[in-house]
């Protein structure tokens, strides 16, 4: 099964690498940039956005116990 998700998070790589080299404009129009620290979304709240993430990275957090927790941390080529 943890190969199944590999292989999986090796296709996506490579599909969204393609995109991200031949349409530089996509991105341009499209993408922004963000500040270090900025918040994409809290949780609870409703998204109909697809991140990715071309350069950088991102933290996924959590409070838990009234101490903030890193759930996962993103790099470029990643989606959310």
């Amino acid at each position: 099964m943890a190969e199944d998700l590999d292989l999986e998070e090796k296709l996506m790589q490579v599909a969204f690498s393609e995109v991200r080299e031949t349409s530089p404009e996509i991105f341009a129009k499209l993408g922004r940039t963000l500040r270090d620290g900025e918040i994409l979304f809290q949780e609870g709240e409703t998204s109909t956005e697809l991140i990715m993430i071309v350069s950088g990275m991102c933290r996924i957090t959590k409070v838990i116990g009234g101490e903030e927790r890193v759930l996962a941390v993103l790099k470029a080529g990643e989606i959310l």
